[in-house]
């Protein structure tokens, strides 16, 4: 049977392949990157980089979105320039880093995003880099390494408590 692939302006619909959604609504996928692809997108340049100012100018060149993620519902309507895009540089805390989370204040002047991700991949940075302690490179392999999970601390003890009752 042959494979029936349809286009929008959004991209190619998926919902065609056992992805169905309520109300004959279309599922489509459109990813940014390969719209806006350059031969330099600034990949080089950001690994080469010898100060902040070489980096974040790299950075301005790249096509890949990789922070935020749109839908139908955005009616996307282009990127937002690079120079207006928010970031951090020489934070007062010491580090910067993303679990896919807000990063943009809620007041944001542009649309960013309809979707991001919980915070408590974030959270648990947050435990393990503000600690004001004096960190080496072991510590970061571990921390890459760990599985605390914020969410199921805080939730593990209520599906017991529900589960034990629910058995009483």
């Amino acid at each position: 049977m042959p494979l029936r692939i349809r286009l929008t302006h959004r991209g190619p619909v998926i919902s065609d392949h056992g992805m169905g959604v309520a109300d004959g609504k279309l599922i489509a996928m459109r990813w940014s990157a390969p719209e806006a692809m350059q031969a330099d997108t600034g990949a080089f340049a950001l690994f080469t980089a010898k100060s902040v100012d070489e980096a974040r100018t790299a950075i301005g060149r790249s096509t890949a979105p990789y922070n935020y993620v749109t839908d139908g519902t955005d009616a996307w309507g282009g990127f937002i320039p690079w120079e207006q895009m928010p970031g951090q540089v020489n934070p007062a805390r010491g580090w910067v880093g993303n679990a896919n989370h807000r990063t943009v204040p809620g007041d944001y002047a542009t649309p960013y995003s309809t979707y991001f991700a919980a915070s408590w991949r974030y959270r648990r940075m947050l435990e393990l880099l503000d600690g004001g302690q004096t960190l080496d490179a072991e510590d970061h392999w571990a921390y890459m390494r760990d599985t605390k999970n914020l969410m199921a601390v805080r939730v593990a003890p209520l599906m017991s408590a529900g589960l034990k009752a629910r058995h009483a």
